[in-house]
């Protein structure tokens, strides 16, 4: 999260300005599944930056091997998308989203899988560039480039992690609008008629993707009649109006997590959902670590201002989310893995 954090401040000086969430596609989407019902166990580490909420997902290790894993979500872009000049050899893209929702402005991280180009003449026009873009997709040249061929399947794959080292920003390239970010799945052949868009949509909706691109596949054979190429903005838009009292309450439950750190002496705490039962905000481990680092804190600090009277924050929606929500700092349940030199209290981090 703080490279993005980085280069979103160095873009622009004052993002941190009334910044009520910082999270990515991964915490809000585990929030929005939580919401619809959906049984998906999940982490979140949680911290108020100022009046800013940090929502850090909590999984397992980013550089543990997943057994047995078959496809071709990362050989087939690899293949055939192209880098462009300024990213090239880069290991992903991320993008910073920021936009309101519920009375909140959110800054969302999400990666994404590639960009439709524009003509030249339409590109020289944009402003200068502010963040760095990844892979180019050209929608009408894409029957002819395609060509069909076999991707090796990528059995396993470790993702490197960030290192606790200073880190070098660099503006490059030309700015990409948002409505030209797609998002890519590979699928086999014989799934050409299942409703993968229906499942994705969720996910297209919080990282606000409108371009939707299928590739099926015969035993890694891509031909160019079975890539499917959606504009999905309207799917999208359809969902959101149906999904309004679903999203009320994704919107009171973020509103309720705010209040809950400002309630808290150091604005600290963790999201935990386990087997399909309530959502949890538990005590932090002491060795759970910061959102961020202090000195990328102090800057975050320096570039917001206080948006807020009474440092507090209150609800602004009727709906009530608190009979799904418990708070355990000690007691019965022990949730701290902590040793009997503290008596498994729960407050470590306090």
């Amino acid at each position: 999260m703080e490279p993005a954090v980085i280069a979103g401040l160095r873009s622009t000086p004052n993002l941190a300005r009334e910044i009520s969430v910082v999270g990515c596609s991964s915490t809000l989407g585990n929030l929005l599944r939580f919401v619809r019902g959906e049984d998906k166990s999940f982490r979140i580490l949680a911290q108020l930056v100022e009046n800013t909420l940090f929502l850090i997902r909590r999984e397992n290790s980013p550089t543990e091997l997943i057994p047995d894993v078959r496809g071709y979500g990362h050989t087939f872009p690899e293949a055939y998308t192209n880098w462009d000049r300024d990213v090239k050899q880069s290991t992903s893209h991320q993008r910073v989203l920021r936009y309101s929702f519920g009375g909140l402005n959110l800054l969302v991280r999400f990666e994404a899988d590639g960009y439709i180009p524009i003509p030249n003449s339409e590109a020289s026009t944009l402003p200068a560039a502010k963040m760095e873009t990844r892979q180019s997709f050209g929608i009408e040249d894409l029957t002819q480039s395609f060509q069909t061929a076999e991707v090796a399947t990528e059995k396993n794959s470790a993702i490197s992690t960030w290192g606790q080292c200073n880190l070098i920003v660099k503006q490059a390239g030309s700015r990409v609008n948002q409505d030209r970010i797609f998002d890519l799945k590979t699928r086999a052949i014989w799934k050409k008629n299942q409703d993968l868009l229906g499942e994705e949509i969720p996910r297209l909706w919080i990282a606000q993707i409108s371009n939707f691109i299928t590739a099926y596949h015969e035993k890694g054979l891509f031909r160019p009649e079975n890539i499917d190429i959606r504009d999905v903005k309207a799917d999208i838009a359809k969902w959101e109006r149906e999904q309004q009292p679903v999203l009320a309450h994704l919107a009171a439950l973020l509103h309720t997590l705010i209040s809950k750190a400002h309630e808290l002496k150091y604005g600290i705490f963790e999201v935990c959902r386990s087997e399909g039962g309530d959502l949890e905000l538990r005590a932090q481990l002491a060795g759970a670590g910061d959102a961020l680092s202090s000195s990328v804190k102090e800057e975050w600090i320096r570039s917001s201002e206080s948006v807020l009277d009474n440092g507090k924050v209150e609800l602004k929606d009727d709906i009530n989310v608190t009979d799904s929500l418990s708070w355990d700092d000690g007691g019965e349940n022990d949730y701290t893995a902590c040793t009997s030199a503290c008596g498994y209290c729960g407050r470590c981090t306090y």
